[in-house]
């Protein structure tokens, strides 16, 4: 056999070669990895992972079999720890509303809402513009039916509950919303279940009236009886977070969490959340959030090899999109003392990088963490910011004074819509999100007896976001900026950006006289709006500050 013979020049080229090929290798193998997860993940087959659906099942399903495979240890009984919430609510046959006489069709003419109570109620009515009553203009009278002219179409979740809220400080009898009905209701008018974000339920009737019928049916001159039963019983559904935990070499009574919701919209429709709820149509939940799932997939596996010195659970939460629940629920019934948990990462929404740059909030929450991003080597853009609340798991943790770091890509226009696909997903950005965090994750550990919670990483606001009259139609930048703005990240067609030609990437500084520096500041200044009234609003655009005018 030939001896084949290589000189120690040429083993000094290879040996490095070999390794680049073997880095790049696994490199790829991950990203390939984060790819099939999330396909699977954001499949048809799982429907949306909507709360206690079969997808929803299959969901949690694959998260603790990945976690099985990599030997984390189960944190409650098994990988799952269940749950219920209430879903919605199913409206009922018995349902009943008499104008002055004339019987109302059910789902035709009229519908009780998901938050009603159950109930008969027979009184005269009042009448009132509903923002009047938002604001106690007038003193609303006991024991009757106050029915409330709204200006649009069926207002939203939000809305409801506000105007139940009043009225039942108010001790009205009930409480009756003429509006028109959305278009999904006019395209499936015999829709029984009404789907609903938060447990909240009235203890008086909440009924809804199509304007149309309403302007025919009552009679013009006042008082005037309404009598009305409802029949709405609640849909509580079984559903779970996915838990599991590498036990720490070191200090294993000191724990991190590093979590990401699973939960996604399903079919959309009336009160999910979806931005197009007359669309009964898969919302796959690529970007929303798959991306973070298969995220905290990939951290598991890369520490399941490394030994951390302190332990690290690993947690999908559900039903994250209807109010947080999943969190709230993991830390009510937490099997290890809450001073135990360190810091905890979340991230949602990290599969749609552009330019590089990854979002990063809660920085301000502890006293060591500017330093320690600051030291970490990566060739992506950190844009930081210090709040530590916002709109997903980790404000749960804020709020129970854990310090918390929020990973996030940014909004785009296919947000909570049938277009969050896996096909628009960046695996590369992800991969380079995975390599950032565990990095970071590892300096925690580290540095961990140093790392000290900091209660003032809120900015002062004060959020009137239930009482808005008017929105501009923009998604905006909800976790980044340097604090000199709020920049746009989409606009919706048929609003008021879209009547100003606002643009993607536009920075809004002033509002009507009202600076802004971050959404607290624009959410402040859109509640001193009020539909007619002219306006100015400052944006710089390329550089150039441009002042715009309208009329709301």
């Amino acid at each position: 056999m030939k001896k084949i013979c290589i000189s120690n020049r040429w083993m000094g080229i290879l040996l490095p070669l070999i390794f680049v090929s073997y880095y790049l290798s696994g490199q790829s193998s991950i990203q390939n990895e984060i790819k099939e997860h999330l396909h699977y993940l954001a499949s048809p087959e799982l429907q949306g992972r909507y709360p206690g659906t079969h997808g929803d099942s299959l969901a949690a399903d694959f998260i603790a079999q990945q976690f099985q495979s990599l030997r984390l240890k189960p944190l409650f009984h098994n990988y799952y720890q269940p749950f219920e919430f209430i879903a919605g609510a199913e409206i009922g046959d018995d349902n009943l509303c008499i104008i002055s006489g004339d019987t109302l069709e059910l789902f035709k003419d009229f519908v009780p809402l998901f938050l009603s109570s159950d109930g008969r109620v027979n009184a005269t009515t009042s009448i009132l513009p509903a923002d009047s009553v938002k604001s106690l203009q007038h003193n609303i009278k006991p024991n009757q039916w106050l029915a409330l002219l709204l200006n649009s179409q069926e207002p939203g979740q939000r809305e409801i509950f506000s105007y139940a809220s009043v009225a039942e400080s108010q001790k009205a009898a009930g409480i009756i919303l003429i509006a028109e009905f959305d278009s999904l209701r006019k395209i499936n008018p015999k829709q029984r279940k009404q789907l609903a974000r938060g447990n909240y339920r009235a203890s008086i009737p909440v009924v809804l009236i199509d304007k149309s019928v309403w302007d025919r049916k009552r009679v013009k001159s006042a008082p005037f009886t309404i009598e009305a039963k409802t029949s709405v019983k609640p849909i509580t559904v079984k559903t779970q977070n996915v838990v599991g935990y590498l036990p720490g070499q070191v200090s294993p009574g000191k724990y991190l969490i590093v979590g990401a919701h699973y939960d996604h919209l399903g079919f959309g429709g009336i009160n999910s959340g979806s931005r197009m709820p007359e669309s009964h149509e898969i919302h796959p939940g690529a970007d929303d959030n798959a991306s973070g799932t298969v995220t905290i997939i990939q951290l598991a596996k890369y520490f399941s090899t490394q030994k951390p010195d302190l332990s690290i659970v690993f947690i999908a939460f559900g039903v994250e999109e209807q109010g947080l629940v999943g969190s709230r629920k993991f830390l009510e019934e937490l099997p290890i003392p809450t001073d135990s948990i360190l810091v905890m990462l979340n991230f949602d929404m990290v599969g749609r990088m552009e330019e590089k740059t990854l979002y990063l909030s809660g920085v301000g929450t502890a006293n060591l963490f500017p330093e320690l991003i600051q030291k970490q080597k990566t060739d992506i853009t950190i844009v930081t910011s210090n709040a530590g609340s916002g709109p997903s798991d980790h404000a749960t943790f804020f709020n129970a004074k854990i310090p918390v770091l929020y990973f996030n890509t940014g909004i785009h226009t296919d947000y909570h819509t049938p277009g969050d696909s896996p096909e628009k997903i960046n695996y590369e950005g992800m991969k380079a999100i995975v390599q950032h965090a565990s990095q970071l994750v590892t300096a925690i550990m580290e540095n961990h007896k140093l790392i000290t919670f900091d209660p003032n990483a809120e900015p002062n606001q004060q959020s009137n976001q239930t009482n808005l009259k008017i929105t501009l139609g923009i998604m905006p930048d909800v976790v980044g900026g340097n604090n000199n703005g709020l920049k746009v990240l989409g606009v919706n067609p048929g609003g008021i950006a879209a009547k100003l030609e606002l643009q993607k990437g536009d920075l809004i500084t002033n509002i009507n006289g009202s600076n802004v520096k971050n959404i607290y500041d624009y959410m402040n200044a859109l509640q001193y709006l009020d539909r007619g009234q002219v306006i100015h609003i400052t944006i710089i655009r390329n550089g150039v500050e441009k002042v715009l005018l309208t009329q709301l």
